[in-house]
């Protein structure tokens, strides 16, 4: 029968321990009584009770757990008072993973830490920017539990070892490069340090070389110009660098791409029509990417 208040619970009768009745019995032994219906009536209230102190106290837990996580990752607490409250909450930092989860229900993402409780995961989750933020230990089972919570249509990305809460900054960063590389593969689930299969890219560090290698002159020119050399960049190498259709795309004039593309040229000192430069650029836009979705 149903659970008042909980629209997604319901209460099951099982028999208990005590033997079936034999039904080889002789004409008049007492029967089995049915379970009372008033009766059962006052457990489900009863259990909607509890229901409700058991979300209520998994909900403080995730305040104060977000709380605590954002410190983190922001680095707004004393690393020895972060790493004793991950204790308190039978989190061990030298063992566990910062995973970052997406997926296109928002509510699975809001109740991913009642997920995790139900598979008995220990663990602390914020939610901010659409993504989910969750210290759980290493291992596959934690992983799988995620992986539950944001459904088929999810993606996670799991950073390397937290190994001190001083790191938790820089997991958020490596399971966020972790989750972008789910997104782009359609896989879901990727973990720091493997390689993007289209780049070699391993990690952030890399990426980052990358970035500041090729496109850091154009980054630096729209960023105190307040052009848009690198969106220009990016939609012409979309379009097979297409002068027409990168105008068309844009509604720019085909004269002002022309005098873009050639000051993107004369900016970074490549030259679009040789295969290595163009093909280092591009590489770069896809590490830039993944750097900043």
């Amino acid at each position: 029968m149903d659970v008042p208040t909980h629209d997604r619970a319901v209460l099951v009768l099982v028999p208990g321990d005590t033997p079936a009745p034999d039904r080889t019995a002789a004409a008049g032994s007492p029967a089995a009584e049915p379970p009372d219906a008033i009766l059962i009536q006052h457990a489900a209230t009863v259990v909607a009770l509890q229901m409700s102190q058991a979300l209520m106290a998994l909900e403080h837990r995730r305040r104060a757990g977000a709380e605590l996580l954002g410190q983190l990752m922001d680095n707004r607490i004393d690393p020895h008072s972060g790493g004793r409250q991950l204790r308190a909450a039978r989190l061990e930092p030298g063992h566990c993973v910062l995973v970052n989860a997406a997926c296109p229900d928002d509510t699975r993402l809001l109740e991913l830490h009642v997920t995790l409780w139900r598979h008995a995961v220990p663990h602390v989750v914020m939610l901010r920017s659409g993504v989910a933020h969750a210290l759980v230990p290493d291992g596959s089972a934690a992983e799988r539990a995620v992986l539950d919570g944001v459904g088929e249509d999810g993606r996670i990305g799991v950073s390397g070892p937290l190994g001190s809460a001083d790191r938790a900054g820089e997991a958020a960063r490596e399971a966020g490069w972790a989750l972008r590389i789910a997104e782009r593969n359609g896989i879901a689930r990727a973990r720091y340090g493997q390689a993007v299969p289209w780049s070699g890219i391993p990690n952030v560090d890399e990426a980052q070389a990358l970035v500041e290698r090729t496109l850091r002159p154009l980054l630096d020119h729209d960023r105190k110009h307040g052009s848009e050399l690198i969106p220009t960049l990016r939609t012409f190498l979309a379009q097979r660098r297409s002068w027409q259709r990168t105008a068309r795309e844009l509604h720019l004039h085909r004269q002002t791409v022309l005098y873009r593309i050639h000051r993107i040229e004369e900016i970074i000192g490549r030259d679009l029509s040789e295969t290595g430069d163009l093909a280092e650029i591009w590489l770069g836009l896809q590490a830039l990417d993944l750097l900043n979705p």
